[in-house]
C-alpha cells in the first residue's frame, strides 16, 4: 500500500503542507474555517462554494479565500 504523499500550497500569501488528495471543502474542514460567506480563488479561478465539495487541491495551487462581511 502506497503511502499518501502530501502537498504544498499557498494559502492567503503563506504556504501550507497537506495532504495530497484534498477538496477546497476537506481544506476548510481541516483548517477550521467556516464555508459562510467565503469566496475562493484558485489560482487566479473563482471556484463556486457548490464545487468546493468537488474542487480537488493539487500541489503548487495558489488559494485565496476572502470573507464576505457586513456592515457600513
Amino acid at each position: 500500500m502506497q503511502e499518501n504523499e502530501g502537498i504544498t500550497l499557498t494559502v492567503n500569501g503563506e504556504f501550507r503542507y497537506c495532504s495530497a488528495g484534498l477538496t477546497l471543502a476537506a481544506y476548510l474542514e481541516e483548517s477550521g474555517m467556516p464555508r459562510t460567506r467565503l469566496v475562493a480563488e484558485v489560482n487566479g479561478q473563482i471556484i463556486k462554494s457548490a464545487d468546493f465539495d468537488q474542487y480537488i487541491l493539487r500541489s503548487g495551487d495558489i488559494v485565496e479565500f476572502v470573507r464576505f462581511v457586513g456592515g457600513g
